[in-house]
């Protein structure tokens, strides 16, 4: 009725596993790999949320389920992704200034009538600080040589 675990290519979805409880683990595994756990980590909090909505499987069920979510057996550590060319890591003040640009100025470019704009500066900071603790990756692009000096 079931295949077995060795039968499942590894990363493939088992036909058995419902898509509410397949969310449930990726949700898991990207929570524990933000935290900068690794992947030996991953795969145990995963196991643990397939077992919570599914007690009763077997061995082999639970192993090919945890190997298609989190298929790095080997418990290597999670790289955040890397930057394309000509993108570098926004540093946190850059992330702050332009999030009170973004408080004080709507789209069309023309200032906000809210009569908070010295508060703008305040709250972009404790938000570029947030965004910075909860390990936001965020990048910037090079400006375009020519328009606005040599770039960086």
């Amino acid at each position: 009725m079931h295949r077995d675990a060795a039968e499942e290519q590894v990363g493939q979805v088992p036909p058995w596993l419902d898509v509410p409880t397949l969310r449930a683990m990726e949700a898991e595994r990207a929570r524990i790999l933000a935290w900068g756990r690794d992947a030996l980590a991953a795969r145990n909090a995963v196991r643990d949320v397939l077992l919570a909505r599914r007690p009763a499987l077997p061995l082999p069920m639970i192993e090919a389920a945890v190997a298609a979510v989190v298929p790095d057996a080997e418990g290597g550590s999670y790289a955040p992704p890397v930057p394309a060319e000509g993108e570098r890591a926004a540093t946190s003040a850059e992330v702050a200034e332009t999030l009170s640009y973004a408080l004080r100025f709507g789209l069309d470019g023309k200032p906000r009538r809210t009569g908070h704009e010295h508060l703008a500066p305040l709250a972009a900071a404790q938000l570029a600080e947030h965004l910075m603790r909860a390990n936001f990756r965020i990048t910037r692009r090079a400006p375009v040589s020519g328009l606005h000096g040599e770039g960086w």
